[in-house]
């Protein structure tokens, strides 16, 4: 066989592209990727000296020169060095010390569009002007350009607001009387701190680095084509000859004799006198094999009709099933809405029972309060008519009239607003509508309402919610899953409201969402439990009371009604805790 007929090329043609791009990449790559990472150690080394010189500044500002015009009578000047009896400006001191600062490589500049009177006739450059409004814009952020010195170098400037940071730098510049701006204030940027340092030692070590890995790629690109020749001639190339020319003699034996030698491997003929490789030779020997071969793909395309009869027949019984199934998880979605309905009717029982039972109380006080001033009116009334009353009677009768006023409007006042947070809460709970609501004011109003439920329990019960979330919600899941929460505390970690205790409700507002939290240091619950919590139908009080639909209910309501995320937690003996997360929009359309 021909060279240029091996499998050998057709392995190593796709190495040496793949190396050949490799090489490519190494030298386009890798000095992008060392001037970068240059560009952002300059970046970083600007950022630590221009804090360094901050601090210095301050300290010097706030313990040198605050104190020496406190304490002293020399006068801070910029030009200190030629006047006696003086020390530099803070500004003056940092321009000294990035001239003592400076080394090669890097420099420090400190400039400002207000200038002191001897550093006026400073130009700035196009960077410097760009940099100033940039930051006088953003005096937290950073300006960087990678711009070309006079000898063509590359360099990285990076410029860094100067702000007023203490109340002696603001006095100091808006009294002395060569400033030339006299109103400046606390976090006005005074000036800007640029740090430039020269990257082009390093931009020239990355292609000089890319090309010797790239020299290095290329002798590894020999080697490999070497390597690959030999593997293949010797482990592949031989064997697989020796293979072919043992297969041509097993099917030809009129044209093979016994003497012939399976080692000349180059002396592979084809019938169509076609140039090929060694797996091209192969596959025309194998395909002779074919034809016996058609025999057994009959048997198995017959005997794969027959499967697929099987299988259309086990389809239909599967397209039944299905059916069957279909059918039943109707049936179970409308169980479970009638199972949701009939909670949320349950509460509103409890809760219209409550009420009433509430409302009782002071509509009995008024009504006695009301017939003690009937009686006492009619008595009034008589004594006047019969012209016996005494002032001493009329005294008393205006005393117990103004207390019964008081006990009536207090009583009635509380009755309806029980009667206002009953209703609103009962229509809430019925209309599943979206309305805006205080949600401290409104878990007070549910609270209120559910105050019957455990206002003979030794259990106290905190709303520190923020008074500042407004809320565009269904309101009635926020009642729901309050009622839910508060139900489960008194029944489970209270025992049903006949241990002491604690329920909060707090808050936290973030960024995109606000989070109700809710809370008791009631009996808490097992691990074990803790993986069942939110499953329907669990409960740990079958036959007492336990539905297992109380927090199934809330998780329903928080991700489907409320679009929002719930998480549990809670320890055996210390209580639970419950984080609703909510958008700021809250609920589904």
């Amino acid at each position: 066989m021909q060279v240029r007929k091996s499998l050998v090329w057709k392995i190593i043609f796709p190495v040496l592209l793949v190396m050949a791009l490799l090489v490519i990449a190494i030298l386009y790559y890798l000095p992008k990727v060392i001037t970068q990472q240059a560009i952002d150690e300059a970046q970083t080394r600007a950022e630590e000296t221009v804090e360094q010189f901050k601090r210095l500044r301050g300290y010097y500002t706030e313990n040198v020169v605050g104190e020496v015009l406190l304490h002293s009578d020399i006068d801070v000047t910029t030009d200190h060095k030629s006047t006696s009896n003086t020390i530099p400006l803070p500004a003056t001191m940092v321009h000294e010390l990035s001239e003592q600062y400076s080394q090669q490589g890097t420099s420090i500049k400190l400039y400002s569009f207000f200038p002191f009177p001897n550093r006026a006739e400073r130009q700035l450059d196009e960077f410097a002007k760009q940099a100033w409004h940039y930051l006088n814009e953003n005096p937290q952020s950073e300006y960087i350009k990678v711009l070309k010195n006079e000898a063509g170098a590359s360099i990285v400037r990076v410029a860094i607001a100067d702000t007023l940071v203490a109340d002696t730098c603001v006095r100091c510049h808006n009294s002395h009387p060569f400033s030339p701006k006299v109103d400046w204030q606390l976090g006005d940027v005074r000036g800007i701190l640029e740090v430039d340092s020269i990257i082009e030692p390093a931009i020239k070590s990355g292609e000089a680095l890319g090309m010797k890995l790239a020299l290095m790629v290329c002798a590894v690109i020999a080697f490999l084509v070497m390597l690959i020749y030999v593997i293949h001639h010797y482990l592949f190339q031989i064997p697989l000859h020796k293979l072919a020319m043992l297969l041509e003699t097993s099917t030809d034996h009129n044209t093979k004799r016994e003497g012939d030698e399976l080692s000349e491997y180059s002396a592979m003929n084809y019938p169509d006198n076609h140039e090929h490789d060694e797996i091209s030779f192969l596959y025309y020997k194998f395909s002779q094999q074919h034809e016996r071969l058609d025999a057994n793909a009959q048997a198995m395309r017959e005997y794969q009709e027959k499967l697929e009869a099987e299988v259309k027949l086990n389809e239909q019984l599967l397209e039944e099933r299905e059916a069957q199934l279909s059918e039943t998880q109707d049936q179970l979605d409308a169980t479970q809405k009638e199972l949701l309905q009939s909670e949320k009717l349950s509460a509103l029982k409890r809760l219209v029972s409550s009420i009433g039972h509430e409302v009782s109380t002071p509509l009995g006080v008024s009504k006695t309060a009301s017939s003690f001033l009937t009686e006492e009116t009619d008595e009034v009334m008589n004594s006047f008519l019969n012209n016996t009353m005494t002032r001493t009677q009329f005294e008393k009768f205006l005393s117990d009239t103004h207390e019964a006023g008081e006990l009536l409007t207090s009583n009635l006042t509380r009755a309806h607003d029980l009667m206002l947070a009953f209703k609103q809460i009962a229509v809430d709970q019925i209309s599943e509508q979206k309305r805006d609501i205080n949600l401290r004011e409104y878990i007070q109003d549910v609270l209120l309402s559910l105050k019957p439920s455990y206002k003979n329990a030794p259990v106290e019960v905190v709303n520190n919610i923020d008074l500042d979330i407004e809320l565009n919600v269904d309101a009635g899941a926020i009642a729901q899953i309050a009622t839910n929460l508060m139900t489960n505390s008194l029944m489970h970690g209270f025992k049903d409201g006949t241990v002491a205790g604690t329920i909060t409700f707090s808050s936290e507002i973030r960024p995109e969402e606000y989070v109700l939290i809710y809370e008791d240091d009631g009996e808490g619950i097992t691990e074990e439990v803790q993986q069942h919590v939110f499953e329907q139908f669990y409960t740990t009080r079958q036959g007492s009371g336990g539905t297992g639909m109380g927090m199934y209910i809330i998780h329903e309501l928080v991700n489907n009604r409320l679009l929002g995320v719930i998480k549990f937690s809670s320890n055996e003996g210390k209580g639970i805790n419950i984080r609703i997360s909510l958008p700021k929009s809250s609920g589904s359309e």
